[in-house]
C-alpha cells in the first residue's frame, strides 16, 4: 500500500468514568501514530470497536481527533450503528466537524461478500438489495462514504479529483421531463425510460414532471426504492398550465397555487421522489418586486412545512433569468441566495436548483454566481442557452450543447474546475443534471445517451488539466 490508515485499540478512557475520553493520552495516541507514518487516521473503527460506546462518546472521540490531526493527517470516522437514524446522526456530525470521510458498516441482516470502490458498494450475490440502505446515508446527508480529501493546497486537491470518477465527485443526472417532453402525457413513456436510465448505470438523478397515471407512478416508485436514483419531482408543469404563481400578489391565487403544488405531493410520494422543485412567479416589476418577493416566501415556508409529512429531503427553487426569456422573479443570484437563507432560519431542508443558462441569460458571471450560490446549491443543471436577441432562438429552450449556444464542452469543464477549486463537490457531491430538449425527429434516447458522453468528456478535459499540476 502506498499509504497507510490506522484503527485505533480501545480509546483511552477515564478511570472511574468509562464514557469520558482522556484527552491526554488521546493526544499522545494521535501524535505516536501520525510521527510512526500513519497517513490517516480512523477512530471508533476494527480494533476501536465504536459500536461499544455510547453516541455522545463516539462523537466527542471523532473530534478530538479531528482537532489533533488536523493538517497532519486524515481522518475517517466510523459511524455505523445497529440502527439507521444513529449512523446518520454520527455521519452528519463527522461531516460538520470536518472529518475527511465516513464508513459506515452493511446492517447485519444481509448476507453478503462486500468490497469497496470509492463510495459504491457491491454485494454478492444480489447486490442491489444493499443500496436502500446505502442510500439512506449517502443521499439524506450528501455524505461522501470511504472518500478521503487532502487538505495540503490547492494543487494536491485538484490532484485528488483527478483520481475519482465522476461520480464519486457529484452525482450525474438528466432531466427526463426534457428529454421526453413531447411524450409527458404518453402512458409508459416515463416509467420505461427510468428502468433504461437504471440499467444505464450512469445517472444517478433523474429529473420528472408530474405523472398522472396510477400504474406509470407505482412503477416508477418501484424502479426508485429498488436501484436508489435521486428522483426530483418538478412543479414546473403544474404552474404553468394551470396558471399559477407562488409569487403572486393576488392572495386567493397565491394560495391556490400552494394549494395545488402540496396536491401534488401524495403522487410525488408514490413515485419515491426526494425532492419537490418549484419555480417564482413572474417578475411584476421594479415597483412590486419586494412585495412579491414576500409573497414567494411565504409560499415556500408554507410549502417547506408541508412536506415534512412526506419524507421529502429537500425543497428546491430554481432562479429563472430575469429580463431576457422567462423573465422570473428569482431572479438574480444575490436576490435568490438572500430568499433561500432566510427560509433556512426556519426550514434548513430548501436549497436552491443553479441553472447555467438562466444565470447566463441574467447576464452574470456564472463562476461568481457559483461562488455565491455555494452554500444552498442542492442540484445544478446544465443548459445551453442562445444570448443573441437578434436569433429567433433567444432563450432558454434546452437547445443541444454548443453553437448557437453559450455552453460548450470547454466552458462545462471550466465549470467542473470552479466547482472543485471551491470545494463543492467535496461534501454535497450534489446532482448535476443534463437538461435537453429533444429535436423533432430525433429519439429523446439519442439525447440521453449524448449527454452522458457529455459529462464524461467535460470531466475528462478536466482531469486532463489537472494531470499537468
Amino acid at each position: 500500500m502506498e499509504r497507510s490508515y490506522c484503527s485505533y485499540s480501545d480509546p483511552p478512557l477515564k478511570e472511574g468514568n468509562q464514557n469520558i475520553i482522556d484527552e491526554g493520552a488521546l493526544e499522545e495516541l494521535c501524535d505516536f501514530l501520525i510521527a510512526k507514518g500513519v497517513h490517516s487516521l480512523f477512530p471508533c473503527g476494527t480494533t476501536g470497536e465504536g459500536f461499544l460506546l455510547p453516541k455522545e462518546t463516539r462523537k466527542q472521540l471523532a473530534s478530538l481527533v479531528v482537532e489533533k490531526a488536523k493538517g497532519r493527517a486524515s481522518v475517517i470516522v466510523q459511524t455505523g450503528c445497529i440502527d439507521t437514524q444513529s449512523t446518520i446522526e454520527l455521519t452528519t456530525h463527522a461531516r460538520d466537524i470536518g472529518a475527511d470521510g465516513a464508513a459506515v458498516i452493511a446492517p447485519y441482516f444481509y448476507d453478503m461478500r462486500m468490497t469497496a470502490s470509492g463510495t459504491i458498494f457491491w454485494l454478492w450475490p444480489d447486490q442491489f438489495q444493499i443500496f436502500p440502505y446505502i442510500c439512506i446515508i449517502t443521499r439524506q446527508e450528501q455524505i461522501m462514504i470511504l472518500r478521503l480529501k487532502e487538505r495540503t493546497g490547492q494543487a494536491t486537491l485538484e490532484g485528488a479529483y483527478v483520481e475519482m470518477k465522476i461520480g464519486e465527485a457529484f452525482r450525474p443526472g438528466i432531466v427526463l421531463s426534457e428529454t421526453y417532453f413531447a411524450y409527458l402525457r404518453v402512458r409508459s413513456v416515463i416509467a420505461d425510460a427510468i428502468v433504461k436510465v437504471v440499467d444505464e448505470d450512469f445517472y444517478e438523478c433523474v429529473g420528472i414532471a408530474d405523472v398522472n397515471d396510477d400504474s406509470d407512478r407505482k412503477r416508477i416508485g418501484d424502479v426508485v426504492r429498488s436501484y436508489g436514483p435521486v428522483l426530483t419531482q418538478w412543479m414546473t408543469g403544474v404552474l404553468v398550465t394551470e396558471h399559477l404563481n407562488l409569487s403572486s400578489l393576488d392572495e386567493t391565487l397565491r394560495k391556490r397555487s400552494v394549494t395545488r403544488i402540496k396536491e401534488h405531493f401524495g403522487p410525488a410520494a408514490e413515485c419515491g421522489a426526494c425532492k419537490i422543485a418549484v419555480l417564482s412567479g413572474p417578475d411584476p416589476g421594479p415597483a412590486l418586486r419586494a412585495d412579491a418577493t414576500e409573497a414567494l416566501y411565504t409560499s415556500l415556508c408554507e410549502l417547506a412545512e408541508a412536506i415534512k409529512a412526506f419524507g421529502f429531503t429537500h425543497l428546491l427553487l430554481e432562479p429563472l433569468d430575469r429580463g431576457a426569456h422567462k423573465n422570473g422573479l428569482i431572479g438574480p443570484t444575490s436576490e435568490a441566495v438572500a430568499l433561500i437563507r432566510r427560509v433556512r432560519e426556519f426550514y434548513p431542508y430548501i436549497g436552491l436548483c443553479w441553472d447555467s443558462s438562466h444565470i447566463a441569460l441574467c447576464g452574470e458571471d456564472i463562476f461568481q454566481s457559483l461562488i455565491m450560490s455555494k452554500p444552498y446549491i442542492v442540484q445544478i443543471h446544465l443548459a445551453n442557452p442562445v444570448l443573441d436577441r437578434r436569433r429567433s432562438d433567444f432563450g432558454d429552450n434546452h437547445i443541444p450543447f454548443g453553437e448557437p449556444g453559450f455552453f460548450t464542452l470547454q466552458k462545462i469543464a471550466d465549470l467542473f474546475q470552479k466547482a472543485v477549486e471551491i470545494e463543492l463537490f467535496v461534501k454535497q457531491r450534489p446532482c448535476v443534471s443534463v437538461e435537453v430538449r429533444t429535436p423533432r425527429g430525433v429519439d429523446p434516447w439519442e439525447i440521453v445517451v449524448q449527454a452522458r458522453h457529455l459529462l464524461e468528456k467535460a470531466w475528462s478535459l478536466f482531469v486532463e488539466r489537472g494531470t499537468q499540476l
